[in-house]
């Protein structure tokens, strides 16, 4: 594998360098920039809008709420808290998989479950909000309805993943 790796990295770096034209390596660097920052202009609306939205989100006590409705289920509540969280905000749920770690342990089946409803789900309103803004995309309800769904299935999966592997 490692010979193959050595052989082919070459290889293909070579074959770009022969295959390329010349090209004002400052000059791309500088449009790219200015392009940029055109999106960027365009996206920090919407990025401020989806921030204000899960603030007003997590200071209205609706999840602290909804979590004490589901206090007795079988689903470990920082995980249900993980699991909704998600679609939000990538940082909130990376936070919620780090209380996690720290209280139950990287290892534990909570643990593993939490990393694997990481990998398995996506910021879905965060992404749709972001990226449709951005390009003008304005009916996007079943977008976002498909998103949720798959976070769901998602959800759902990595917990009965874990169970069946685990116990």
């Amino acid at each position: 594998m490692i010979l193959i790796t050595s052989i082919i990295l070459p290889i293909y770096i070579l074959i770009i360098l022969l295959s390329s034209r010349k090209i004002n390596a400052f000059e791309s660097f500088a449009k790219g920039c200015k392009e940029g920052m055109i999106v960027v202009v365009n996206i920090i609306p919407y990025y401020i809008a989806m921030l204000f939205s899960v603030n007003i989100f997590v200071n209205s006590n609706i999840l602290s709420d909804l979590l004490r409705l589901v206090k007795f289920s079988l689903i470990n509540s920082d995980l249900l808290l993980q699991g909704i969280m998600r679609p939000l905000s990538g940082t909130a749920s990376l936070s919620i998989m780090n209380n996690i770690f720290t209280n139950e342990g990287v290892d534990s089946i909570t643990g593993i479950t939490s990393s694997i409803i990481q990998g398995s789900t996506d910021t879905t309103l965060f992404v749709i909000t972001l990226y449709f803004g951005s390009v003008g995309i304005l009916k996007s309800k079943k977008a976002v309805t498909l998103g949720l769904i798959v976070d769901l299935i998602g959800f759902i999966v990595s917990i009965l993943i874990v169970t069946f592997i685990m116990l």
